[in-house]
């Protein structure tokens, strides 16, 4: 099945929506040779699975209209990213390190 992204869309968010589960975002970005570290952009087709992990959770989305959106992109731009050893990392909490996007 072929479904396209909507805006601030997450993969989380697409997998939740059309299977019920978190864990076939495993299966779908297999199927979409992509990385789960890649953001979705809008409008972008995705193949999924026509299986659905949970029914009622599906179910629930789609008779309540719900279309989950939760990426938040605000100061995205205001965030100071580093290179360490060929790596982009930004800073958390002035302690901790987190791994934006590596290089091989």
């Amino acid at each position: 099945m072929i479904i396209k992204v909507k805006e601030r869309q997450t993969f989380f968010d697409i997998a939740l929506q059309y299977q019920g589960s978190m864990e076939s975002i495993f299966d779908m970005v297999i199927r979409n040779n992509i990385s789960i570290s890649d953001i979705p952009e809008n409008g972008m087709e995705l193949e999924i699975s026509p299986v659905i992990e949970d029914k009622k959770v599906v179910n629930y989305y789609k008779n309540n209209n719900i279309e989950p959106a939760t990426a938040s992109y605000k100061n995205v731009d205001n965030i100071p990213i580093m290179t360490i050893d060929g790596i982009n990392c930004v800073t958390h909490n002035h302690d901790e390190m987190i791994v934006v996007n590596g290089e091989d």
